[in-house]
């Protein structure tokens, strides 16, 4: 033994003791968090569905922008402008099929990320 440690009193080794097995429990529960593969992938599915949320609302601003700047201008978008109307139209009369289609994509979001297009 050394001067260093024969000088500790009991109270610093149990103190030492205390901070280790701190340090001990926090590591494992980090490698414990890394382990749970369900969780990580919930996570991932989650950011994948707020991503196609993003995504969804950033198109159907963009096509409701479309629609209403079209409406009086009497241009050459009128094409474009009818297409997003009979997309919604068509959309609200089938909201299942809109529905599965949203979720193949979603789907396909959440696969690309996970699996990172490996093919």
């Amino acid at each position: 033994m050394s001067e260093n440690e024969e000088q500790r009193g009991p109270a610093e080794i149990e103190r030492d003791i205390a901070q280790t097995r701190d340090q001990l429990g926090d590591t494992a529960e980090a490698l414990a968090a890394k382990a749970d593969v369900k969780a990580r992938a919930q996570e991932r599915v989650e950011e994948a569905k707020g991503t196609v949320r993003d995504k969804r609302d950033e198109l159907l601003g963009k096509a409701k922008g479309a629609t209403s700047g079209s409406a009086g201008g009497g241009g050459g978008g009128g094409g474009a402008s009818a297409g997003a109307q009979q997309v919604k139209a068509k959309a609200q009369e089938n909201p299942v099929h809109t529905g599965v289609a949203g979720g193949f994509v979603a789907g396909l979001l959440v696969g690309r990320i996970l699996f990172g297009g490996r093919g």
